[in-house]
């Protein structure tokens, strides 16, 4: 049996040297105050304006959206894995907000090769 003054180790009772001082962290290193995780720090970025030129006019844009738009134009020239790209986003975000069946493409004959 422990007297008053003595204190007993053993699990979740660590030794007194071993305990935490009052007042001070147990983690005196470790994550800043007000730091921002990647998640957070991703939704930023892409979020970030630009300022970008569109048919003569300068206009304020996110990045996200900017990117979307060059993706556009390229699958519009002709680039198949831009199209690949948006056709996929497409049909996931048509799935999503419609609930329904995948969307289907109807080709001229001939384009099946593609």
């Amino acid at each position: 049996m422990a007297r008053d003054d003595e204190y007993e180790v053993g699990y979740r009772k660590p030794p007194k040297h071993a305990q935490f001082k009052k007042g001070q962290s147990g983690n005196p290193r470790g994550r800043r105050r007000g730091s921002r995780n990647y998640r957070i720090r991703f939704h930023e970025i892409i979020n970030e304006k630009v300022t970008i030129t569109e048919n003569g006019r300068r206009r304020r844009m996110a990045k996200f959206d900017v990117a979307w738009r060059q993706t556009m134009n390229k699958a519009a020239g002709g680039d198949f894995r831009a199209m690949k790209l948006l056709l996929d986003a497409y049909e996931r975000f048509a799935l999503h907000e419609h609930k329904s069946e995948p969307i289907t493409f109807i080709f001229a004959p001939g384009d099946e090769k593609l």
